[in-house]
């Protein structure tokens, strides 16, 4: 690679480097500059070379007039072999790398070329000074030229290359030298938008600045389009008031891509490789809203709320494996992570089919049985936490415990069942006590057997309880005035 005259930029040879090719530099410090274009690929089938005036630019191989000649043939055809040859033994003290004026690319030695200025970035070959500009204005030669667009070249029945059949199907996007770009045009927009107060911030194409003229067109194309465009980038323009085509669905989609990124630092957070939040009726729960966003989407995917769903969304949300349908979906994460949601939403269709989500654990189907367990060791690990071998206490994480008490789970579940037949107990032993004062009753009437068997049975359990948990009992036993004795 040469990079005399600033021919070749930091952000090319840094490409180079980062995608770990080989690369050498030729350099001399006389007048003389490196000035080849040549590029050579031999295949197992195929060879082709490429001879011209193209620098490997963006500008040398897709906007500027050059001149290169491509020669394509097989490994068995003598004449390209011999023209191989040929080129590599012009340069064969440069291709076995022992030319004096060759040095192997590194970060370190890019380094040095920058800060001897004998590389800068590609952004800034692009544009000249306002005092080159207005030289050649003053001198009223060389005028820009537009740049070919091969998108809409029509060129009849030219029988194309297969490589440029292809590039009529590219497409525009917003890549990395876009991003480094942008504050510079960006910032040349609003002086235009500012200069001409009537234009409204449209860049006509009349205007003498092409380069701002094209950058314009190619920033409403990605925004009307839906393409992918860093969030702070729209932003800036909605900011700004750029004149999008519909500035109210711009907005909307600015406010999606905020809730789509706060789904994803979710996501980071529980480190998780699944997307998905439950709705929570808890409006102070810190995931209230996004959960609310999740529902919402699923919805718009159905077609049953608006706006209309996107392939861009679509497309999105199925990068970070978001759970569309819950029961039955393959979930990834961690083990543990998996297995409760996979319980959660078994719930979530035990609820929807019996209307409560508080699942037997006696039942006679094996899988609502396990269910029932399930949601057993979730009242367990919320009321009193399990210890682990080593001594730490685990407890249910707070949104899991919302998300579940919105489904409709009673965390309270085997003690409100106690207290519930407890009072049973004590409705009949009022119903005794009324009938035998004396509490002795007579010989032969079997209606409160079954009450005195649950009395004897209390006394003999709970008559020196003093425990916290059972507090609630003893406190409700002696309101009633409970015989002890």
């Amino acid at each position: 690679m040469g990079v005399d005259d600033n021919g070749t930029s930091k952000d090319a040879l840094q490409e180079l480097i980062r995608n770990k090719i080989e690369t050498y530099i030729f350099h001399t410090q006389s007048a003389m500059i490196f000035h080849p274009k040549i590029f050579l690929f031999e295949g197992k089938n195929w060879n082709r070379l490429i001879i011209g005036s193209t620098n490997l630019t963006s500008s040398g191989l897709f906007i500027n007039v050059e001149g290169p000649i491509s020669l394509n043939f097989r490994t068995s055809d003598a004449q390209g072999i011999k023209i191989i040859n040929q080129f590599k033994l012009y340069f064969e003290d440069l291709l076995n790398k022992t030319h004096q004026n060759i040095e192997k690319l590194t970060t370190e030695f890019l380094e040095i070329l920058i800060s001897q200025g004998l590389v800068i970035k590609e952004i800034n070959t692009r544009f000249k000074s306002d005092e080159e500009i207005e030289n050649l204005e003053n001198l009223e030669l060389f005028p820009e030229m537009e740049k070919l667009n091969l998108k809409n070249l029509e060129l009849g029945n030219l029988d194309l290359p297969e490589e440029l059949e292809n590039d009529r199907d590219y497409d525009i996007q917003f890549t990395a030298n876009s991003l480094e770009k942008f504050p510079i045009l960006f910032e040349r927009w609003k002086e235009y938008k500012k200069n001409n107060p009537k234009s409204g911030g449209v860049v006509k194409k009349d205007t003498d600045d092409r380069t701002l003229f094209t950058w314009f067109r190619n920033i409403k194309y990605l925004i009307n389009n839906n393409r992918e465009i860093p969030l702070f980038i729209m932003q800036q323009l909605e900011e700004s008031d750029f004149p999008f085509e519909d500035g109210k669905l711009v907005k909307s989609r600015i406010r999606w891509k905020e809730r789509f990124e706060d789904l994803v630092a979710y996501k980071t957070k529980h480190k998780i490789d699944f997307a998905h939040i439950p709705q929570t009726k808890n409006q102070n729960s810190p995931y209230y809203s996004l959960g609310t966003w999740c529902a919402l989407q699923k919805l718009r995917r159905k077609g049953i709320r608006p706006p209309i769903w996107t392939e861009y969304e679509e497309q999105k949300m199925n990068e970070i494996n978001f759970l569309w349908e819950t029961f039955g979906s393959k979930i990834s994460g961690t083990p543990l992570d998996r297995k409760w949601f996979e319980n959660y939403f078994k719930l979530e269709e035990y609820k929807t089919k019996t209307g409560n989500a508080n699942p037997s654990q006696i039942d006679k189907d094996l899988e609502i049985k396990k269910l029932g367990k399930w949601v057993n060791d979730q009242r367990t690990l919320r009321n009193t936490g399990r210890k682990k071998a080593n001594g730490e206490i685990i407890k249910l994480t707070k949104e899991r415990e919302e998300w579940l008490i919105d489904l409709g789970v009673d965390f309270d579940y085997q003690l409100n069942i106690r207290k519930a037949n407890l009072e049973k107990f004590i409705a009949t032993y009022l119903e005794f006590k009324k009938e035998y004062p004396d509490g002795k009753g007579v010989r032969g009437d079997i209606r409160f057997s079954k009450m005195l068997e649950i009395k004897a049975s209390i006394k003999y359990n709970y008559k020196d309880d003093k425990s916290e948990e059972g507090k609630w009992r003893i406190d409700r036993l002696n309101e009633i005035g409970f015989d002890w004795t």
